[in-house]
């Protein structure tokens, strides 16, 4: 008789979105703002003009702001049988696949993510990005974890049901 194990959900994300959304934002804002600071405040290089230096400011100002959100806006992600499981470090929702309305990845960055429209607002949005594992791949090719999330979600939506199944577990097809 053979043991039944619920199955884990699969890891999407990569393990290092907890350092890209709590480490590096803090961390780049004061090392960049002790060296703007110190040009701004005229220690680096007096002779520097006080337009430059307010626009270096206001510069690292509005980059900061930026970095906080577009850093903040990573999510954890696991795929769950036919649902995806988004976490944020606060609360976890599941989102059904066939709620998926388009899969995008970064093509041309050094830090690839992957975005997930959905066609409903959850409490986390009704988009979820996250930087998935990392893969060896051309800028022009699917990264696996997108190409994954793309059959996957076409095999739900031509299925007309929805279970849980195990991680790697391919549906019998047509």
């Amino acid at each position: 008789m053979d043991d039944i194990h619920p199955s884990q959900p699969e890891r999407l994300s990569s393990s290092m979105t907890s350092y890209l959304r709590s480490v590096v934002p803090p961390l780049a804002t004061v090392v960049i703002g002790v060296a703007v600071g110190a040009l701004s405040l005229g220690y680096v290089d007096p002779t520097v003009p006080v337009a430059l230096r307010g626009a270096l400011l206001v510069g690292w100002l509005a980059a900061s702001v930026g970095m906080f959100k577009w850093l903040g806006s990573l999510r954890h992600v696991w795929l769950d049988g036919d649902d995806i499981l988004v976490d944020d470090g606060e609360r976890r929702v599941r989102v059904p696949l066939r709620e998926v309305t388009e899969i995008r990845q970064s093509r041309f960055r050094k830090t690839k993510t992957i975005t997930l429209e959905l066609s409903r607002n959850t409490p986390l949005g009704d988009r979820v990005r996250f930087v998935p594992h990392i893969a060896l791949v051309p800028n022009f090719m699917d990264h696996p974890v997108a190409k994954e999330l793309r059959e996957r979600r076409s095999e739900v939506l031509h299925s007309g049901e929805h279970r849980p199944i195990a991680p790697g577990e391919k549906r019998p097809g047509p």
